[in-house]
């Protein structure tokens, strides 16, 4: 126990380092006579909270990979109209359809890689910016937050797993979107072909 003298305390409050490790802490200090809640106990709504908010942030990056990847059939069936003539020349030389629908998946690595690098550098940045100086909220829900003797500013913490896993999930979307536009080389004839778009 805590010695405090002549001054009795009926709830002490511990800040612990991160979120996750308040249970642990709780079940370490919950012994004998003391009462040790974390914050999922004490708060429950909040807890409710943040699980929708994860919810609706997986919902919406499952909306935002499906955009990206209808996005880059489209660009990609533009690119074999428009490169009609080259693929025939190709095929009238020699080249076989499986080398170009892989010379596409190439270009489409390729230009996914760089435009997760851009991102992720985008994100970086940004995140680095936010994380001193905060993102205020809205004055109703900082007056909520209040309640909760929670900041009136959201810290946003960069997440390496977070951008991995959606670096991971671009370049598979790219991949699998790129296959569409790429079957139709397969059929593609090369005398066709160099007759150009009808």
């Amino acid at each position: 126990g805590w010695n405090l003298g002549d001054r009795a305390a009926h709830a002490l409050v511990l800040l612990v380092d991160r979120a996750g490790n308040s249970a642990g802490v709780a079940g370490a200090l919950g012994a004998g006579n003391v009462a040790a809640l974390d914050w999922r106990a004490l708060m429950p709504e909040a807890e409710q909270t943040v699980e929708i908010k994860r919810l609706s942030t997986r919902l919406f990056f499952a909306l935002i990979a499906l955009i990206v990847t209808f996005s880059v059939v489209n660009t990609f069936m533009m690119t074999v109209f428009e490169r009609t003539r080259e693929f025939g020349m190709l095929m009238a030389l020699g080249m076989r359809p499986g080398a170009l629908v892989r010379q596409l998946c190439i270009e489409a690595l390729w230009l996914g890689l760089l435009g997760v690098a851009l991102g992720l550098a985008a994100s970086l940045a940004l995140v680095a910016m936010l994380a001193g100086v905060g993102i205020p909220l809205p004055e109703d829900a900082a007056e909520i937050m209040a309640r909760y003797n929670m900041p009136d500013r959201m810290y946003p913490v960069f997440s390496l797993w977070a951008a991995w896993f959606a670096g991971l999930v671009m370049l598979a979307g790219v991949q699998l979107a790129v296959l569409v536009p790429a079957l139709r080389l397969r059929r593609l004839s090369p005398v066709d072909a160099l007759r150009g778009p009808e």
